[in-house]
């Protein structure tokens, strides 16, 4: 079975992007999920849609503001971040350590 993986380059996410933002007959109500990548002012300079930023896996020994969030968020047209189990449980704290909800 083939698995997709995300190519990081900044250049390619810049040509996903312009691909994505030209699909369909209106840009009415689309908005793209951006992963956070190097160069992200750049990347988002490629489309005037909105977007918000893929929080993405965390690691732990990475500083908050080392990560990019700070710099992606400057963009105008970037309105927030997409917090998943990753964000709000990174392991070895809290919900069991992994991220996964358990009852």
């Amino acid at each position: 079975m083939a698995s997709l993986a995300l190519d990081a380059q900044p250049d390619r996410v810049v040509r996903a992007i312009g691909i994505a933002s030209g699909l369909g007959t209106t840009s009415a109500y689309t908005w793209l999920k951006v992963p956070v990548v190097a160069e992200m002012s750049r990347v988002m300079a490629a489309t005037t849609l909105p977007a918000v930023i893929l929080g993405g896996d965390v690691d732990p020994s990475v500083d908050p503001a080392e990560r990019g969030w700070e710099l992606a968020l400057a963009a105008d047209n970037v309105r927030g971040i997409v917090a998943g189990r990753t964000m709000l449980y990174p392991a070895g704290r809290g919900r069991g350590g992994g991220g996964g909800l358990r009852s």
